[in-house]
């Protein structure tokens, strides 16, 4: 009887080995050693989207900025000259842009939608000092049922980049996809600094991985403000607004990340200074948190240590 409840409870092991491909088991048990490879690969992905994603946006974006100007809407010149050839000719010529209308009532239409092209409109309006709709012999009924609206923005609506800003622009465009390879290699080196690490998991966690982490966020965000630097030299050349990419564009929601700088001025010499200053400031403070942290974990450490056999030195009496 006792061979046959053997033979049930190591059923679940003999049916495991003699499975085809069956390394599950050996993987759970190594996973422990690991553990560090993955979070390794794990960095290296994120290196991998970082990468395309930004070369997406400076390449894509930086010719859509080209194409339909620093604002984002694709303008037309609409030429409008009164009494050519006269001595009384004037140019009223205007730019118009073509936005979806936030009042359409088409029955292919959600909620979403309206609120999208509200939000376009609304941006618009905040962009151009001249914000008037093309409503031609349409009475406002008629005008609901347009998908799209046409809008005189005016005669100083216009913002596409002359000669020199498409010059300015495309080095511009260079320079941050140039800049993507080095900030994603800091992320590369990181993840194979955690593949390195040796030792136990809470070592790993509170003293490893967060040197490895502000080692790397330092070196990123010094590397951003450097590349920002060398566009702002660009705008000082040029005394052109200067394309940036989205991931510049959110850090700047953050930091002080602007990139225009004035021309050709000692206001402007002045502001590229701090913005290589910058630079240097980030890996002082990167140097400076890098042994204050693992202080601060030795520190923590010991206090462990003491806490488990606690001494209070004292002489006998």
């Amino acid at each position: 009887m006792k061979n046959y409840f053997d033979y049930l409870f190591d059923l679940p092991q003999t049916v495991s080995q003699r499975l085809p491909r069956n390394n599950f088991n050996a993987l759970m048990n190594n996973s422990e050693k690991s553990v560090y490879q993955w979070i390794g690969l794990v960095f290296k992905i994120v290196t991998i989207l970082f990468l395309l994603q930004m070369l997406q946006s400076s390449i894509f974006g930086g010719f859509k900025y080209l194409s339909s100007g620093s604002n984002g809407f694709n303008e037309s010149h609409v030429e409008k000259i009164t009494n050519e050839g006269l001595d009384t000719e004037s140019d009223d010529s205007y730019y118009t842009i073509t936005i979806k209308n936030p009042d359409f009532n088409g029955e292919d239409w959600d909620d979403d939608d309206r609120k999208e092209a509200g939000q376009e409109a609304s941006l618009a309006r905040s962009t151009y000092s001249s914000f008037n709709i093309d409503m031609g012999d349409l009475d406002y009924r008629e005008l609901q049922a347009k998908e799209e609206l046409t809008i005189n923005v005016g005669k100083d609506g216009g913002d596409d980049p002359g000669f020199l800003g498409v010059i300015a622009n495309l080095l511009s465009l260079l320079l941050f996809a140039y800049a993507a390879f080095p900030i994603s290699q800091v992320v590369t080196e990181a993840g194979e600094s955690v593949e390195k690490v040796q030792g136990n998991m809470l070592s790993f966690l509170f003293r490893d991985l967060v040197l490895i982490v502000i080692r790397a966020a330092g070196y990123v965000l010094a590397l951003t403000l450097l590349f920002a630097a060398f566009a702002g030299v660009i705008s000082f050349v040029f005394g052109e607004r200067i394309f940036m990419p989205d991931q510049f564009v959110e850090l700047s929601n953050t930091i002080d990340l602007s990139i225009s700088v004035d021309s050709w001025s000692i206001d402007g010499l002045v502001q590229l200074f701090y913005k290589f200053a910058a630079v240097l400031g980030v890996v002082i403070i990167t140097y400076i948190a890098l042994p204050v942290w693992e202080y601060f974990y030795g520190l923590a450490l010991t206090l462990i240590k003491w806490l488990k056999g606690p001494y209070f030195p004292h002489k006998s009496l």
